[in-house]
């Protein structure tokens, strides 16, 4: 009983490193979220095309791992890039391999880029300079681990 009571008088929940980074994440994710709504994308399937469309023709799980994403959460939003026409996968030797169709090429230049500029650049005037240079130190830091 001792050992509980004295965790939960030391506990801050404020100060918890999850909480503090899911309420920042909701914050900066609401700029992408909204510019994305009107093409009927959300921001991860916005980062899926850019990835596809930078590093393709890959794989699935290279998806996942580029990411840091759940391997069901890769397939649902594949399964709707697929049926959209935007992305195709094709048949090869060892796994079927992820690549942009010339209708995902003219989308994701015409529409997804100029949205994500739009939310990038509110973003970024949000986090102000000194905010930018912390978030881009930490991701070097922790993502290059």
């Amino acid at each position: 009983m001792g050992i509980v009571k004295s965790l939960a008088d030391n506990f801050d929940s404020s100060m918890c490193v999850a909480t503090r980074l899911g309420k920042l994440n909701r914050v900066f994710a609401k700029y992408y979220t909204r510019s994305f709504k009107e093409l009927g994308l959300t921001p991860t399937q916005a980062s899926i095309l850019f990835l596809v469309h930078d590093h393709g023709p890959l794989q699935q799980s290279e998806l996942g791992k580029r990411h840091h994403l759940e391997r069901s959460t890769v397939t649902r939003d594949l399964v709707r890039l697929v049926e959209r026409g935007y992305i195709e996968k094709a048949s090869y030797p060892v796994s079927p391999m992820l690549g942009m169709t010339e209708e995902g090429k003219t989308f994701l230049m015409e529409k997804v880029a100029p949205a994500w500029k739009q939310a990038q650049t509110a973003a970024l005037d949000h986090l102000g300079m000194e905010g930018e240079e912390a978030l881009n130190r930490l991701t070097l830091e922790i993502l290059t681990e």
